[in-house]
């Protein structure tokens, strides 16, 4: 039998508070457990996050390897003293304002009394071979534009190796715009299929470049030559080109034809002149716009040395004082050496090129831009001779500091291209 514990009203009621208050208390004491366990979870997740991100910058911190306490001249500025960080082929970070290396790597380049430069860039070039891209590549002269390509079957070739490590970057015209009897048949003996080309003949030698993949147009103009384009001709080929969003780069090798040029809209004069002295007023009308010319003065002053042909009324000096004198009018002078003509090579020649700038007048740095960013700009290639964080990492390391002695580019230390070291 169960026994029963007898109490009054009131103080049943009082126990029966107590247990509510008890209740209150246990569940309360529950709930907050509850929130507790809540806000450990959040802070727990908050805290792996941290963890993770700063797992994830430890490990983007990993670099391939590093140039410390380097002269840089990124293609546009130059910085005394910088950092540059590879990885994975790219320039992950740019520093310089610390001297301390931030982060791990697997190795290390003093960069003491050293320059490190954007790869160059030769904008006027006919390879035949590979080796030409891959001699180009070692001397650091990392992206080659090829002014005429006869054969355009090639084309897709030279671009794959372009995209190797060990050759330079490949950009080409093709075979270009030409009268039957005028330029090409005239250096190499072959005649264009396309020439001549009628105003029809012009949308469809446009779009059959297109389709060969080419990265601008070249037109031919010598008015030494038999034959020459017509002024309705030649302005379809230019406004074709830039329908297509394609610069018009015009050959020209005397005054008279790189004054027609202009005038008519070329974008970019391949070669300068060696005939005649630019007078002011025109020279005050090639300031108007922006426009671009590729001297390849080494291929001018070396002809002149040694066959002096009738054509060549200026002397050496004059043809590098021309150049001297566009530079000071704000013309943008795009280097470019011609190669392989008059048996030019694909490597130290260059180097003279720049060199002649320098004798034109022109500052070191604005020589190096006419080797790095200016052909950027004049052909529209934005991600070459330029260093900068997220783009490929090309340069040129150079014993020396260039920007006070040009004659050092001779002096290349190594060569990457892609974050592989090529020399």
């Amino acid at each position: 039998m169960k026994k029963y514990t007898v109490v009054s009203v009131s103080e049943f009621w009082s126990r029966k508070k107590l247990k509510l208050k008890v209740e209150k208390v246990l569940n309360d004491a529950v709930n907050d457990g509850f929130e507790i366990i809540k806000k450990i979870k959040i802070i727990s997740i908050f805290l792996s996050g941290v963890l993770l991100g700063c797992i994830s910058c430890f490990q983007n911190r990993n670099f391939d390897f590093v140039i410390e306490n380097v002269k840089l001249f990124d293609g546009n500025n130059v910085f005394e003293h910088a950092n540059v960080y590879v990885k994975d082929g790219l320039i992950a970070q740019i520093d310089t304002f610390k001297t301390k290396i931030d982060g791990k790597y697997n190795y290390l380049i003093s960069g003491h009394n050293k320059t490190i430069i954007p790869g160059l860039i030769n904008a006027h070039t006919h390879p035949q071979s590979r080796r030409d891209l891959n001699d180009a590549a070692r001397a650091g002269i990392l992206t080659v534009f090829d002014l005429l390509r006869i054969d355009e079957d090639s084309i897709p070739v030279f671009k794959v190796l372009g995209e190797k490590a060990n050759y330079a970057n490949y950009y080409t015209a093709g075979i270009g715009a030409d009268m039957p009897n005028a330029v090409i048949k005239h250096y190499i003996q072959k005649t264009n299929p396309w020439a001549p080309l009628t105003k029809k003949g012009v949308e469809l030698f446009i779009a059959d470049r297109i389709k060969s993949k080419v990265d601008f147009i070249k037109i031919y103009q010598d008015s030494r030559l038999p034959e020459k384009f017509s002024d309705s001709i030649f302005d379809k080929l230019i406004s074709e080109a830039h329908k297509e969003k394609l610069m018009a780069v015009v050959h020209s090798e005397l005054l008279k034809d790189a004054c027609y040029e202009f005038k008519h809209g070329a974008d970019i004069i391949a070669h300068a002149w060696f005939d005649s002295l630019i007078t002011n007023n025109e020279l005050k009308k090639w300031e108007q716009r922006n426009f671009y010319i590729i001297p390849t003065l080494l291929v001018h002053v070396s002809i002149k040395k040694q066959l002096n042909p009738k054509s060549y009324t200026l002397t050496e000096e004059q043809m590098i004082n021309e150049i001297g004198r566009l530079y000071k009018a704000g013309i943008t002078i795009v280097a470019g050496s011609d190669s392989p003509a008059d048996n030019l090579n694909f490597t130290t020649d260059f180097y003279k090129e720049l060199e002649l700038y320098a004798r034109a007048g022109m500052t070191t740095i604005d020589v190096l831009k006419s080797a790095t960013i200016n052909p950027s700009k004049a052909f529209k290639i934005k991600d070459k001779g330029i260093i900068k964080e997220g783009l490929s990492a090309d340069f040129v390391l150079i014993n020396g500091d260039l920007l006070n002695d040009m004659k050092k580019i001779y002096e290349i230390e190594s060569v990457w291209k892609k974050g592989t070291r090529i020399k």
